[in-house]
């Protein structure tokens, strides 16, 4: 969950004194081919205000580029076709499952609350899917990274 983070460099220097001499550290995050995306606005930004508050999306590169105590020994692109193929099957599976999903959400929330948690999810798939599935997947991706010591 790296795309979470506001100080990722802090954790890679910490990461650094944690591993073995020889240690790796594999990072798998979605990003964007160019331009970092920040969901720090949760007025205006509806995934900020309900899925990745303070969040960011980082460019491709990134965590090379700020990554100044660990070694880049690999990076690389998985097309984002891949991961709207995943979202699409968590949409199926939230469709099929909807009924029951439903009941076990009014076990916490009054069933007006239980239907507009599941919608937001719905929607967040959704929103997702396209994002990832656009330009072939050129544009947004996910990003592998792996680091040595």
């Amino acid at each position: 969950m790296f795309e979470h983070l506001r100080n990722p460099a802090a954790l890679l220097r910490n990461i650094r004194r944690w591993l073995n001499p020889d240690g790796t550290l594999f990072i798998q995050v979605f990003s964007h081919k160019k331009y970092p995306q920040f969901f720090d606005n949760p007025g205006s930004s509806w995934m900020a205000r309900h899925f990745f508050t303070g969040g960011m999306m980082p460019y491709a590169g990134f965590f090379s580029d700020i990554c100044d105590s660990l070694e880049t020994e690999r990076q690389w692109i998985i097309s984002g076709t891949h991961y709207h193929n995943t979202l699409e099957s968590w949409l199926r599976k939230l469709d099929d499952n909807n009924n029951q999903l439903l009941s076990s959400l009014q076990t916490s929330w009054p069933k007006t609350q239980a239907k507009i948690y599941i919608n937001r999810y719905r929607m967040f798939l959704l929103i997702c899917s396209e994002m990832f599935r656009f330009n072939k997947g050129q544009d947004w991706h996910t990003m592998h990274y792996l680091f040595q010591k």
